[in-house]
């Protein structure tokens, strides 16, 4: 009887524990690559990376999505070359830099990633030349109405927040994330007026740089573009393209609390990457999406692949200031 309330016990409680997932990728040959916790819809836990020969490459912790606590990153031959501490994704202290020769370097200090606002005092990018951005990858994500991106869909906050954008006259919507022709706006203003048509999910238009300042690498979305269905017909329908730096200033006036209780405004949470997402098109010569060259499973496992490999940039980066 014993034994049996024992294994009931370790049943209940088995059950109680929330499994957190992990994403892999792994080289040609099956060596694997790369893993990294993922819960929730984001990134989350434990990241590890290797070498094709086996060799560690890098470990750290990621927190929804931004990098936190102790990152370090070897080379092919297991030598300990670079070492930082993150407070939070945007701010880091280097603790450490090797040469290839194992000899230890100065550790410089970067300037702090600036909270940068424009004349309107608005949340805007920093201001840097081009050739301040080392390295630069232009990317398009899926963000659906999911539990995990509540605070995106609750309410209508972000679909109020357009809404106000379309009622002003002179605003601009865009066909494409090119923003080279412009829509009718009074057409959107139907559609987003109709209680019929509900927003169901955002595209996203980002570049991930990283700048040679920092020493560290930012998202900087560029466009926005709202997936309209009819609840009736089931329809869906981009509604169109928006300048994302256009509504920064009304979602940074728009206050909303996560799970934890941490107050923040809707753009923070944007800008903190705080939401989950899906890749569904990086930069390419032919400008195809993922789905039209992968096919069933392979266009998930094609996004993770991308995610990594921005990872995995930034990684080489840090290797190159033990090189300089």
């Amino acid at each position: 009887m014993k034994n049996y309330f024992t294994l009931v016990l370790l049943l209940l409680l088995t059950l109680s524990v929330k499994a957190i997932d992990s994403k892999k990728i792994w080289y040609k040959n099956g060596q694997l690559k790369a893993e990294v916790g993922f819960e929730n819809g984001l990134f989350n836990g434990d990241f590890r990376s290797w070498y094709v020969n086996g060799q560690k490459k890098a470990e750290g912790k990621f927190f929804n999505n931004q990098r936190i606590g102790k990152w370090q990153l070897w080379d092919s031959l297991g030598t300990l070359r670079v070492v930082r501490e993150y407070t939070d994704g945007f701010t880091f202290t280097t603790q450490l830099l090797k040469a290839v020769d194992g000899a230890e370097l100065p550790l410089s200090v970067y300037p702090k990633y600036p909270i940068a606002t424009n004349n309107l005092g608005e949340p805007d990018y920093p201001a840097l030349e081009k050739h301040q951005i080392l390295v630069f990858k232009d990317l398009w994500r899926m963000i659906d109405n999911t539990p995990e991106n509540a605070l995106l869909f609750q309410d209508n906050t972000v679909h109020q927040v357009i809404s106000n954008y379309l009622d002003i006259e002179g605003n601009a919507v865009f066909d494409d994330y090119k923003f080279n022709h412009l829509l009718n706006i009074d057409s959107l203003r139907k559609i987003m007026r109709d209680p019929k048509n509900k927003i169901i999910g955002y595209r996203l238009y980002e570049g991930w740089n990283y700048f040679d300042p920092y020493q560290m690498s930012d998202y900087w979305i560029m466009g926005i573009c709202p997936i309209v269905q009819h609840t009736t017909s089931g329809q869906k329908a981009d509604l169109g393209w928006i300048r994302f730096n256009n509504l920064r200033g009304d979602l940074d006036a728009v206050a909303v609390k996560d799970s934890g209780g941490k107050v923040m405004t809707l753009d923070e949470l944007i800008q903190a990457n705080a939401f989950s997402s899906t890749i569904y098109k990086e930069a390419n010569i032919y400008d195809r999406a993922i789905a039209d060259y992968k096919k069933g499973d392979e266009i998930i496992a094609e996004a993770y692949r991308i995610e990594f490999d921005i990872w995995d940039m930034e990684h080489e980066m840090w290797m190159r200031l033990t090189e300089e």
